[in-house]
């Protein structure tokens, strides 16, 4: 394979440097994208149905379109918890997504355990997504994306003792890492719309392992003060916030992608942020098209503002959020 060659040939002209100081957990399978990880679990457990929640990003669809499993559709409440239906056909999965890893490990025992003991026929897939730092349970399956929390363009781990037979191929990434080094020359708005195709290139991407690019660029980060950063910065975001914000939650997540914060004027402080350079997304639009107005999805698409802070920025960024929040 191209990567193997790779790895063997000496000389040359320089190529990109990101020394692996910093290997990521053996125990996962390393894998291309999170919605193949999800196609790798139904392929190789024999799922026949998913259950997803009608508040998810249009990419999940993905893994049930190509394997030709139906989709059924399941509502969460103002906690964020997944109201899974009483009874479902045998060999059905529910995806329960962990929403900005305000599921705390206690919340996603209980979800596993009431799905196997009250919930007849239903297994669960736990999609952790948006909560990288956020350690897999034994005897869960869980999807875990790369690129939401660091600069690369795809890769995503997966904790699972299910086994595909099939024999994968190693991806390849050179091709897609041109928007991040656009960005990093030319600014985020310059690098948009390539990250925009970057994104919708990875619906026909096929399952595949994660490639070496993205594997060396992953162990090259220091993962572990990525972490502190994200937790430092949500203190302070929390700390200004937390009177104001309509979401409730008892703890911070560890290393969290975003502060989640929702108002009653969602779109105006959105759009008001990003005028000011401050870029903030939707999550998830597409969903809308689900969902009636009353239903408390539709209020989080609407409402909730996803305030940055990871690990490229400080308390002074922080404070600046803050004040473009508090300005009238």
């Amino acid at each position: 394979m191209p990567s193997e060659q790779a790895a063997a040939e000496i000389g040359g002209y320089p190529s990109f440097e990101a020394s692996g100081h910093h290997p990521l957990n053996p125990r996962a399978l390393m894998l291309n994208t999170a919605r193949n990880a999800i196609e790798y679990v139904i392929r190789a457990r024999g799922y026949t149905r998913l259950l997803l929640p009608r508040w998810c990003c249009a990419a999940l669809l993905t893994p049930a379109s190509r394997l030709g499993v139906p989709v059924d559709w399941y509502a969460v409440d103002s906690s964020l918890m997944p109201q899974l239906p009483a009874a479902v056909p045998r060999g059905t999965v529910a995806l329960v997504t962990n929403y900005f890893g305000l599921l705390s490990p206690e919340d996603v025992q209980r979800i596993a355990r009431e799905a196997q003991e009250e919930h007849e026929g239903l297994s669960v897939l736990i999609d952790n997504s948006q909560a990288y730092f956020e350690p897999p349970l034994p005897g869960l399956d869980t999807v875990y994306s790369c690129r939401k929390f660091f600069g690369v363009p795809d890769g995503a781990l997966l904790f699972s003792d299910a086994v595909l037979a099939d024999e994968l191929e190693s991806d390849e990434s050179f091709n897609r890492f041109a928007y991040l080094f656009k960005r990093l020359d030319c600014g985020a708005q310059a690098g948009y719309a390539d990250f925009q195709a970057n994104e919708s290139l990875l619906d026909d991407v096929p399952l595949r392992y994660m490639s070496r690019s993205t594997r060396q660029v992953l162990q090259s980060l220091n993962r572990e003060q990525a972490r502190l950063a994200r937790e430092a910065n949500w203190r302070i975001l929390h700390e200004a916030l937390k009177g104001r914000n309509r979401l409730s939650f008892e703890r911070m997540p560890p290393g969290p992608l975003c502060y989640p914060f929702l108002t009653s004027e969602g779109p105006r402080l959105r759009e008001r942020l990003i005028v000011q350079g401050v870029f903030v997304p939707t999550y998830w639009a597409d969903a809308l098209k689900r969902l009636g107005e009353t239903d408390i999805e539709y209020d989080f698409v609407e409402n909730i503002v996803a305030l940055p802070l990871d690990q490229r920025y400080g308390a002074a960024d922080m404070e600046r959020i803050v004040d473009l929040i508090e300005r009238r």
